[in-house]
């Protein structure tokens, strides 16, 4: 039921980007894993597997995606030091978060933080 009211909502987003939208609203979804969410759409794991594959996407792939989106809010936001931010987005420490963080935007945390 919470899949059918999250697929009417979104309208014609497809079911990868509406996934990514709940992840941003509730991220704390994702450090629980892949079975979380499909108890949380109340689906099984390999429907919501099947789900993605079906438009060529994968979890891990949305996951990273609002790892990324969620990095660049908090630290344009200032309230979280970089550690709090590792932690709040998975990372099990503040160096992996920086190189992950790196890899994706060409900048230390530290330095985007300053230029934004």
């Amino acid at each position: 039921q919470i899949l059918k009211r999250l697929e009417n909502e979104m309208g014609q987003k497809d079911f990868a980007q509406r996934v990514h939208d709940l992840l941003l609203r509730h991220p704390y979804i994702m450090e629980r894993g892949i079975d979380e969410l499909a108890t949380r759409l109340n689906v099984s794991r390999r429907t919501l597997q099947r789900r993605f594959a079906s438009e060529g996407a994968r979890y891990s792939v949305v996951v990273e995606s609002v790892r990324k989106a969620l990095a660049q809010q908090y630290l344009q936001e200032g309230r979280l030091n970089i550690e709090q931010i590792a932690e709040l987005l998975g990372f099990s420490e503040r160096r992996s978060f920086s190189r992950a963080f790196q890899s994706w935007f060409g900048l230390s945390p530290s330095k985007y933080r300053q230029a934004h």
